[in-house]
């Protein structure tokens, strides 16, 4: 059991590095003159911000998930992304009940923040079936040693 928890924490290590290197990569992206003044504190506090906001709760659900079977990586992809969808709606929530107008330009915020979500949940899914197994289960003996 221990060794299963220890596996799953090396893949949730392992989409969190993942989700940070794509949250850097897709902040320079989406605003290329960001090139000009990047310092490391940037590209640092960048990678945490979005490892917290995009990553924390999805690989928290897939770490758990993983303690009694590896996910697919369809299942992977689909908790991340529900998540950033969760994420828009708290965002555009506000904007939507005080001026009575869905915030149409806050889809551009979900389309770009989509590769950090796929990633997240791709990152895990990979690591999950080459460090867990495919479709390895934890069972529980509960009669071990009793006879």
């Amino acid at each position: 059991m221990w060794n299963r928890i220890a596996k799953a924490v090396a893949c949730v290590l392992f989409a969190t590095v993942g989700t940070m290197v794509a949250t850097v990569a897709v902040y320079f992206a989406s605003w290329p003159p960001r090139w000009k003044h990047v310092t490391f504190d940037v590209v640092l506090s960048t990678a945490e911000l979005g490892a917290i906001v995009y990553a924390a709760v999805p690989l928290l659900v897939l770490g758990l998930i993983s303690l009694r079977r590896a996910p697919s990586a369809v299942l992977a992809i689909s908790i991340s992304v529900s998540w950033l969808f969760l994420v828009f709606l708290l965002h555009a929530s506000k904007p939507w009940r005080y001026y009575g107008d869905f915030p149409w330009w806050m889809l551009t915020r979900l389309y770009t923040s989509l590769p950090i979500s796929l990633t997240v949940g791709l990152a895990f899914a990979i690591a999950a079936r080459k460090w867990l197994g495919p479709n390895n289960s934890f069972k529980p003996n509960p009669l071990r040693g009793s006879a």
